[in-house]
């Protein structure tokens, strides 16, 4: 039993922990016997309403993901919602008002490049486009979870952006060269010059249409 009973006073006392969300309602029968000769009994019918109660949330304090940089909008940022539980989530709504809670980031996000789902807890890309690993390689967000009761836990985020492979860039160019010219003079006017963003990466050149049979190009 999850009571005691003073056997002189009749008092009820919880004999261990009740739960709302397992058990909100007890019942049970109380036996008295008095000290007569041949003693008597008299029995009823006890309900035990337990009064529910609102309880924190949780949320995991600590979490590290992971997205390619350049992401497009709704990609999802890990492949699942964060860790997160609420007593109170198992809750019947006929019988118990506090049964929602809602998340939210509260910091680290100040372009607004990422959401959250408000009910759900997953993380996803908000702004196309706007993750640049060249440019800021981690995010550490600050998130919370609250309870239609008024309270809340926090968790932190860490989001490392994944490098991937950008395109070069080379710029439209004109060069001129002499008529008549011999096999392998250079073009005046420089080196058709490229650029990537990508740290480390090298290139090289090739010609790939027009009067390509006419000239060569460094590689």
């Amino acid at each position: 039993s999850a009571f005691n009973l003073d056997s002189s006073t009749g008092q009820l006392s919880v004999k261990t922990t009740i739960d709302f969300e397992i058990k909100p309602t007890y019942s049970f029968v109380v036996r008295a016997t008095d000290n007569g000769i041949p003693a008597k009994v008299g029995d009823c019918d006890v309900t035990v309403l337990v009064i529910d109660i609102n309880e924190i949330p949780s949320i995991a304090a600590t979490t590290t993901l992971s997205v390619e940089e350049n992401s497009e909008t709704d990609t999802l940022v890990g492949s699942s919602p964060l860790v997160h539980a609420d007593p109170d989530n198992v809750d019947d709504p006929s019988i118990s008002v506090y049964n929602t809670f809602i998340f939210e980031i509260t910091s680290g996000d100040d372009d607004g490049i990422f959401t959250i789902t408000t009910n759900g807890g997953q993380l996803k890309v908000l702004r196309a486009n706007r993750l640049n690993f060249e440019g800021i390689n981690k995010y550490t967000l600050g998130v919370r979870i609250s309870d239609n009761g008024n309270l809340f836990a926090d968790g932190v985020v860490t989001v490392n952006l994944l490098d991937v492979n950008e395109r070069p860039s080379v710029s439209d160019c004109v060069r001129s060269v002499e008529e008549n010219s011999n096999a392998n003079t250079q073009l005046t006017g420089g080196a058709c010059v490229g650029s990537d963003v990508d740290a480390g990466d090298t290139l090289s050149y090739s010609l790939v249409g027009g009067d390509d049979n006419l000239f060569n190009v460094a590689s």
